[in-house]
Parts: structure tokens; C-alpha cells; sequence
């Protein structure tokens, strides 16, 4: 056991030092800091530079979303026999990417609001663990091309999704009313743990996913 111990320490001494590198190389990338955007943890800069490696910096590689989610292995293959259409798993796709963007969708959905409310509502309509989270994967894919082909990191301000889901109404005579301030609150929270796990706890209970909001 000492001698394997021994043997090991070496080895998981140069896998630190090449994740160091790795993490150092995304930084100084001019696209890393929208990769570095998505996640919360430092832990995660592999998971980045995966993404950044794999979609790489020509932007005519992925012209439109779908085609990112496609390569990606987000998106479902439609099947057609006859009258029968059925949406099947892509097989063929990048491998490298479609994990990156299962830890994206995985890690996301604990602490992101607009992200769990995804995920709750994918498993509220049946869907096990590995589709609900290709669905909200397919979401991100959405959000990460629009980033990437503007280069601009990702702001929680500017996600469209995350305002509508926190976005609150007051009732009105003509209708419901933006609550600026209560929404701004709540985009402040936006990120929290409590906040990203209430809308899936709800679901898991059968319960709505908003209550006080409009959907994401």
C-alpha cells in the first residue's frame, strides 16, 4: 500500500500542475472569461476549457444554436416511420462536448434559479435524471452560442430566461405591473442555493414551480 501510495504522489502531483496550467491558459484566452462565466466553482475551470477547446474560436463553425445543441448531443434525433415520429438520443455527436455541457446543465441546476426551474419542470413531466438534464443542456446551449458569438461573458442581468423567471407582478385595473424593486431583489438573490433548489424541491413534490413569478 505505501509503495502504491508512493507511486501515486507524483503523478496526482503533475495532474495539478497541468490543471494549473490549463487554468491559467483559459484565463489568458480572449474567450476564456465566457466560458469562466458559466460556473460558479474555481473547480470548474476543466470543464471551461473543455467547452472552449471543443467549440473552439471560428464563429462560422456553429451558424445557428441548434447546430451548437446538435454537435453538442443536447438536442434529440427525430425518427420518422410511416405516420410515427419519435425524438431518440444522439449518439452521433462530440463527445468531449456533450459532457461538458452535461456538467454545465448538472452543476447549474443546484444553484441557478432559471436552471433548476428547467430541471423541475423536465422531471414534473416524466423525464428521468439524464433527459431532464439534456433538456436544460439544450437551454444553455441557447444562452452559451448567444454569448459566444457576441463575446461577451455571461451576465445573469442580461438572461432573458433568469428575468422572466424572477421577474414579479403587482395586480393592477389594467393588469399586472412589473414590481421593479421586488424584481431587482430577486435577481439579487438570483444565485443563491436556496433559491436555485426551491422551484425543483416544488416539482419533486408536485407542487408549482413558480409561485410568485413568471416561467423562465
Amino acid at each position: 500500500m505505501l509503495s502504491l501510495v508512493a507511486a501515486l504522489e507524483p503523478i496526482v502531483a503533475a495532474i495539478h500542475q497541468l490543471e494549473r496550467q490549463i487554468a491559467a491558459a483559459v484565463r489568458e484566452h480572449p474567450d476564456g472569461a465566457i466560458f469562466l462565466s458559466l460556473f460558479r466553482s474555481p473547480r470548474s475551470v476543466i470543464t471551461a476549457a473543455t467547452m472552449l477547446a471543443e467549440m473552439g474560436d471560428s464563429r462560422a463553425r456553429y451558424p445557428t444554436r441548434d447546430a451548437l445543441a446538435g454537435d453538442a448531443g443536447q438536442g434529440a434525433v427525430a425518427l420518422e416511420s410511416g405516420k410515427r415520429k419519435v425524438a431518440c438520443f444522439r449518439w452521433a455527436c462530440n463527445k468531449r462536448l456533450r459532457g461538458a455541457f452535461d456538467t454545465l446543465a448538472d452543476s447549474t441546476r443546484h444553484w441557478h434559479p432559471w436552471a433548476a426551474d428547467h430541471y423541475a419542470r423536465a422531471i414534473a413531466r416524466g423525464h428521468d435524471h439524464p433527459r431532464a438534464t439534456r433538456t436544460l443542456g439544450r437551454a444553455w446551449c441557447r444562452v452559451v452560442w448567444s454569448c459566444w458569438q457576441n463575446r461577451t461573458p455571461y451576465d445573469p442581468a442580461r438572461h432573458h430566461g433568469l428575468q422572466q423567471h424572477a421577474l414579479v407582478t403587482i395586480p393592477a385595473s389594467s393588469g399586472p405591473q412589473p414590481d421593479t424593486a421586488a424584481t431587482q431583489r430577486m435577481l439579487g438573490d438570483a444565485v443563491t442555493r436556496r433559491a436555485g433548489r426551491r422551484p425543483e424541491r416544488n416539482a419533486l413534490d408536485g407542487k408549482p414551480t413558480s409561485a410568485n413569478t413568471l416561467g423562465g
